[in-house]
């Protein structure tokens, strides 16, 4: 299934499975870590509407 994407330059959609459509909302989960002596590293979370 295509998702359009909006507000971004080099991406117009995006596939992702079918039973995507079965659900209202979404929780990605993701985690960054950079160089150790850079001190560079986050968590992040978002609540996605899928309305």
């Amino acid at each position: 299934m295509a998702l359009k994407v909006e507000g971004v330059k080099h991406l117009k959609e995006n596939y992702v499975g079918a039973h995507i459509k079965n659900y209202d909302s979404m929780l990605m989960l993701f985690h960054f870590k950079g160089h150790a002596m850079g001190g560079l590293g986050s968590r992040e979370y978002e609540i996605v509407n899928l309305d």
